[in-house]
């Protein structure tokens, strides 16, 4: 691993807690670049790991400064409780990006449907996995993850979405979160 993004992050978590499930022992080999497995610890991907999961080496012990601005790190998110504080760390993150207008409600209103959503039809066992990073030259990057039955077999329990192909389910669920949260386009 030489890079990693909050997507790659939020998906190794979410495997690592998957495994810890079906397996006694986990083992992780960490990063051998300090770049990156100090970026691991700076985005706590090592806290709260299942105690199944053995580290091949020390988490890095850092010295934090305030980043709300830039970055969330990983985080469960679990009970309605847990989505409404991440709409806050949401906002810090999307006003430092794109200021205090549309797009940065948008992000707000997306990421707290999306984790609802996680929440409500996933049957996820970790709920979801969430973390973001603000980038200066790709932009922002919001990452949502969880193990749940997924877009589509969600949708396939109601009898007018059994039709739709994966993508299909996909693209129908980003219209019904944008029609919800009546954010995007405004």
């Amino acid at each position: 691993l030489s890079f990693a993004t909050p997507l790659d992050l939020c998906a190794l978590r979410g495997l690592l807690h998957h495994a810890s499930g079906a397996c006694d022992e986990v083992d992780f080999d960490c990063p051998a670049t300090s770049d990156v497995h100090n970026y691991l610890g700076r985005m706590d991907f090592y806290d709260g790991l299942p105690p199944q999961v053995q580290l091949s080496r020390t988490p890095p012990v850092l010295n934090r400064r305030d980043h709300r601005r830039r970055l969330i790190e990983i985080c469960r998110v679990e009970s309605i409780d847990d989505v409404q504080s991440l709409e806050g760390s949401v906002w810090e993150v999307a006003k430092g990006h794109f200021g205090t207008g549309p797009m940065a409600k948008a992000c707000v209103s997306v990421i707290a449907a999306a984790t609802e959503n996680v929440l409500d039809h996933a049957d996820s066992a970790v709920g979801a996995v969430v973390a973001a990073q603000k980038y200066r030259t790709s932009g922002l990057q919001l990452a949502i993850v969880d193990l749940g039955r997924g877009i589509p077999t969600t949708l396939r329990t109601r009898s007018e979405y059994r039709h739709l192909i994966d993508v299909e389910a996909v693209e129908r669920s980003l219209v019904d979160v944008v029609t919800s949260t009546g954010e995007i386009g405004r």
